[in-house]
């Protein structure tokens, strides 16, 4: 008995260590499939409408997606699914930093107010908009990100043209 016993011990703790293993190889989440974690010195959030707002040192993260800023709005659709956030930087500008794919650098931007569409893959960096890759740099008044196609589209304004900085290393 003891030792059979010992035998089911030893194949459970196989199997177990398989799985881990097996787990441990398993492709990772893509950002959008990632939980999102917020931390904010105050929040209000309201059920009916969805909308939650933070204020005060704000940072999201979701997979390798990190959004620093002074407030945050999240909208919600009527079956709790993220349609936008909102991220503005008034004290100083609001971040965000992202590595869609983990075999290409980080992304840094930064802007006065950067909405991000979850579900669209989609962000707009509005004043002072600043973008980030490799060594290459954009700065401009209006910056539209698609990171599921790594497209961006730059809107300048008068007085206020788009900078590209390519760098040939």
């Amino acid at each position: 008995m003891i030792q059979q016993l010992a035998k089911l011990i030893k194949y459970l703790t196989i199997i177990t260590l398989l799985i881990m293993v097996n787990n441990a190889w398993a492709e990772p989440k893509p950002d959008k499939d990632q939980p999102i974690s917020i931390k904010s010195d105050n929040g209000d959030f309201n059920d009916k409408t969805g909308i939650a707002i933070y204020h005060g040192n704000v940072i999201m993260i979701q997979g390798s997606r990190h959004l620093t800023a002074d407030k945050l709005i999240i909208e919600r659709d009527s079956n709790g699914k993220i349609n936008t956030m909102i991220a503005y930087g008034h004290k100083k500008l609001a971040k965000f930093r992202f590595q869609p794919d983990p075999a290409k650098p980080v992304g840094y931007s930064s802007a006065k107010v950067i909405k991000f569409f979850p579900n669209k893959d989609l962000m707009i960096f509005i004043g002072q908009a600043e973008l980030q890759q490799n060594s290459d740099l954009i700065r401009g008044a209006y910056l539209v990100y698609h990171m599921d196609t790594g497209i961006l589209n730059s809107k300048s304004k008068t007085n206020q043209r788009t900078t590209v900085i390519i760098n040939n290393e």
